[in-house]
């Protein structure tokens, strides 16, 4: 068994310190929340607004964002291993890691 929400509206929610297993998050809105030091096993994003939402302190290993809206998003930069991004999200993540890119 597992959780979907599809086609909600989490903005400022806080799901800090959350424990998030077999979950599916769909055409959702996760703008301005916070998802600090989560754990997550089996979940799954796909069209999510993640525009300024803090994932500070969560391990990202195997979650793909790559269809998601990540502007301004906050995350840890030593826990970014294994995150799955597009290449347009990869330049702006870039900054993260203290690396300055020039045209």
């Amino acid at each position: 068994t597992y959780v979907s929400l599809h086609q909600s509206n989490f903005s400022y929610a806080s799901f800090s310190d959350s424990k998030l297993t077999d979950v599916k998050v769909i055409e959702t809105s996760l703008a301005h929340s916070a998802l600090f030091a989560c754990q997550l096993k089996q979940v799954e994003f796909s069209s999510v607004d993640f525009n300024q939402a803090d994932l500070s302190d969560t391990a990202l290993k195997d979650i793909d964002l790559s269809h998601c809206e990540i502007d301004g998003i906050r995350l840890s930069p030593h826990l970014l291993k294994g995150l799955i991004v597009n290449e347009h999200q990869a330049v702006a993540l870039v900054s993260l890691l203290g690396i300055e890119v020039k045209e």
